[in-house]
């Protein structure tokens, strides 16, 4: 089993790491399926867990990878 990764997000309310950070992810989770992400993520906004997910979610869906999301 494959050692887990964390990956700290500033900005990740941003435009940018929806619209390229976290689809480019997903496509690299994609590609190597034994990888394991933990995300956390720091912003402007206030999220809750929930719709942090979602946010991931949907950006990997939006590159064709939301298979990837099992990932993280």
């Amino acid at each position: 089993m494959a050692a887990e990764t964390t990956l700290l997000i500033l900005g990740a309310t941003g435009d940018l790491t929806s619209r390229l950070l976290l689809p480019a992810l997903g496509q690299l989770l994609a590609r190597e399926p034994h990888r394991r992400v933990r995300l956390r993520g720091a912003g402007m906004e206030d999220w809750d867990d929930e719709h942090w997910r979602q946010v991931v979610r949907e950006s990997f869906a939006s590159g064709g990878f939301e298979k990837a999301f099992d990932a993280v």
